[in-house]
């Protein structure tokens, strides 16, 4: 396979993951990417695809867990949706409104 660069026009700049281990450093599907921001209280970095260039130092994330995000991922049948399994041994499932005004989680914990 041969790919072809993105012009700058439509790169994603300014990206500061958080890598914690062995899970994913970064997700995307059809709508969004997202990663595991630096922070407190385990953010996670939800942003669309269709508005590409450089991210601001305040873009809005997700925090629903109270330690650092250890991985996450899209589900396959919903873009909308966002698991994410954390250090506070919670997995949460979110959802991504497409206007991202908010976020809404469903807490699911074993």
């Amino acid at each position: 396979m041969h790919g072809t660069p993105a012009k700058p026009e439509g790169e994603f700049n300014e990206l500061k993951p958080q890598c914690t281990g062995e899970g994913n450093y970064i997700a995307a599907n059809s709508k969004f990417f997202c990663y595991s921001g630096i922070g407190g209280g385990g953010p996670v970095v939800v942003y669309p695809l269709n508005k590409p260039g450089r991210l601001a130092h305040n873009v809005p994330s997700l925090q629903v867990h109270k330690d650092a995000v250890l991985d996450f991922d899209f589900n396959p049948f919903n873009d909308n949706l966002l698991a994410t399994g954390g250090e506070d041994c919670h997995i949460k499932v979110s959802h991504i409104p497409d206007g991202r005004n908010h976020f809404q989680h469903h807490r699911r914990t074993r």
